[in-house]
């Protein structure tokens, strides 16, 4: 089997880099006991306004920025972030064999 080397296209890494910034925050916020809410109260010390139901919009659907994403993680005290849990390449690439297979 050849190895595939092509470049990987922008929707197939946004197919695997949105579920893991996601998870990201729901993770923080389970494991500290977090809920939207709560969250929507830490956010405005950072100037940002938003309602719980916003929130839980804007995550469920991915629309925020990375400034946003940011600014919620420090809300939730995340102090780092292993991105080597993120490997868009390789996941990318198991994927396209698994469809060609």
């Amino acid at each position: 089997m050849k190895l595939d080397t092509s470049p990987v296209r922008q929707s197939e890494m946004l197919a695997v880099v949105r579920p893991y910034v996601r998870g990201l925050i729901r993770k923080a916020m389970r494991e500290r006991g977090v809920t939207y809410e709560e969250l929507a109260v830490r956010l405005e010390t950072y100037g940002i306004r938003t309602s719980e139901n916003t929130l839980i919009q804007k995550v469920n659907r991915m629309e925020f920025s990375g400034h946003f994403l940011m600014v919620c993680l420090k809300a939730l005290d995340v102090e780092a972030v292993d991105l080597r849990e993120l490997d868009v390449i390789q996941t990318v690439r198991a994927k396209r064999l698994r469809v060609l297979g």
